[in-house]
């Protein structure tokens, strides 16, 4: 785990949908509250690869990366836009 920034979680192969569930977290450190940290977490799923997993960890970065900017510009469900 990192001290700052993303980093792996964990990768899960499913047979059944051909896919891998890899799960990405970024963490840096409050600067409200000493001590602690703020973190989010990115789930992405990345189609076959079955045998490459570490293609599929730079494919789910990328893509995490990608859903993590747009989750930064988001509407709350119920606000106005």
């Amino acid at each position: 785990m990192s001290d700052n920034g993303l980093y792996f979680i964990d990768a899960t192969y499913n047979s059944t949908t051909d896919a891998w569930e890899i799960n990405i977290g970024y963490m840096v450190k409050d600067e409200d509250v000493k001590g602690r940290y703020k973190n989010a977490k990115a789930t992405v799923n990345i189609p076959s690869l079955r045998n490459d997993e570490e293609k599929a960890k730079e494919l789910a970065l990328a893509k995490a990366r990608e859903l993590l900017k747009k989750a930064a510009d988001a509407p709350l469900d119920d606000e106005e836009v």
